[in-house]
């Protein structure tokens, strides 16, 4: 799978990329927990379910994200296991971040985010 790094002001994100039909249905199904500054991106998705997971979530709605930019479209925190999100309409893929990244990365509607591959991925 491919990684990218989401990038706004001083906040990072590193997000491994699930755009396929098994990747995007596996979701961070038995995967090991996120930490802070990682991500899943989901593309294209504009909903998510929490089933089956062991940890709250972040949810990040962005518009598309494959010119190097996308905006952020919607945001839902601390999403709890066992839970449905609809993301607004404008939103195309969405970045499952660790409880808590939202605040701590001060993202806010409106936002547009940086996408840049990793430098390892570059060469």
């Amino acid at each position: 799978m491919d990684t990218l790094v989401l990038a706004a002001g001083s906040a990072t994100i590193t997000a491994v990329v699930a755009d396929s039909f098994l990747t995007r249905g596996r979701g961070l199904l038995a995967r090991p927990r996120l930490e802070a500054g990682q991500g899943l991106l989901i593309r294209p998705c504009n909903s998510v379910h929490t089933c089956f997971m062991r940890q709250p979530l972040d949810l990040v709605g962005l518009s598309r994200a494959d010119e190097g930019m996308a905006e952020v479209t919607w945001l839902a925190q601390h999403v709890r296991p066992w839970r449905f999100r609809w993301a607004s309409r404008r939103t195309r893929d969405i970045l499952e971040l660790p409880a808590g990244e939202i605040a701590r990365s001060r993202l806010m509607l409106g936002d547009r985010l940086r996408i840049d591959r990793p430098p390892e991925a570059e060469a």
